[in-house]
């Protein structure tokens, strides 16, 4: 364990000295935790203005691409008024960057992910609307693609917009790696019966709605979240099947078999991924305080995981 008595972890951002901060959805608290085992969390601050009502709140975590020179992590988060992504830095000043992503009482998205590119990657959710997924004019049910400034990606797919592709339902999970990128759509449903689970392969200028998944998650894999990838890998973590779920792709891009679980029931809803830069290793949040989930009485925690390419090995 690295992080016990936890509330609702949703997004992890990994530092390069070994640590990790953590962000609790309802409470808007930022925590750091060490990749060492034995050494205390450590409570840093509170990100204010913080609408944890519906799937909202403090949402994903990314260390920003430039974190060497500027010392920033950018957070998704929903206001009363709208969702956005802010950055911060160690002393808890929080600075807006995008602002006026739609909100709603359910899908309101909030993946984040830093690519080698130095741009900043956005999932949105369709605030339970699905036109707005497909409608150039909205931010919503789409992947964004910005600069740490908020700007658009210069080569985005259209000259001036934000929008690198459309046509997602509720994209809460962003993973990238050197053979390219992912995104998890929460899909339809309801927090209780999740259905409609997809991995997405980022392609700009996509349009997946109606589209066929890189990789559909139904029965025992039910309940996709997040994502963390490795070159051809891709390990989703999941709510509803309370495992992790590891797919391997081909060449082409297509998976070689159906998703491999792992920790299935061991630690409950899983949500929070993240690639430790230092080791390989894999920071996992469980999800049990979330009104359907049933804690343990240490729960929520961070544990760390062998990389998949590590052949096994135990968990700590």
């Amino acid at each position: 364990m690295r992080a016990t008595g936890l509330d609702q972890p949703w997004g992890i951002a990994p530092l390069p000295d070994g640590t990790a901060l953590v962000g609790e959805r309802a409470t808007g608290k930022i925590i750091k935790v060490n990749g060492q085992p034995g050494v205390p969390q450590q409570d840093l601050f509170t990100i204010p203005g913080i609408d944890a009502s519906g799937d909202g709140g403090l949402l994903g975590l990314a260390t920003s691409p430039a974190y060497s020179e500027d010392g920033l992590v950018f957070a998704y988060i929903t206001t009363a008024t709208d969702n956005r992504v802010v950055s911060f830095n160690s002393a808890g000043t929080v600075v807006p960057v995008i602002t006026g992503i739609p909100k709603g009482a359910v899908h309101n998205g909030g993946a984040l992910a830093a690519g080698a590119d130095g741009n900043l990657y956005i999932g949105t959710g369709d605030t339970g609307n699905p036109a707005l997924a497909t409608d150039p004019a909205s931010l919503a049910g789409k992947i964004l693609r910005i600069d740490n400034f908020g700007a658009p990606a210069a080569d985005n797919p259209t000259a001036g917009s934000a929008v690198f592709a459309s046509g997602l339902a509720d994209a809460t999970g962003i993973c990238l790696s050197t053979n390219g990128g992912y995104a998890v759509d929460l899909g339809g449903g309801t927090p209780t019966a999740v259905t409609g689970n997809e991995l997405e392969t980022l392609e700009p200028g996509a349009n997946y709605a109606g589209t066929d998944p890189t990789v559909a998650y139904s029965g025992k894999s039910l309940g996709g979240a997040a994502c963390a990838a490795v070159t051809t890998t891709a390990i989703v973590t999941g709510l509803d099947s309370k495992s992790l779920m590891t797919s391997i792709m081909n060449k082409k891009g297509a998976p070689v078999d159906d998703p491999q679980l792992s920790l299935t029931d061991k630690y409950g809803r899983l949500r929070a991924i993240a690639i430790d830069p230092a080791s390989g290793a894999m920071w996992v949040g469980t999800y049990n305080r979330d009104g359907i989930g049933t804690p343990a009485a240490d729960d929520d925690k961070i544990i760390m995981v062998p990389p998949p390419q590590g052949g096994g090995g135990g968990i700590s």
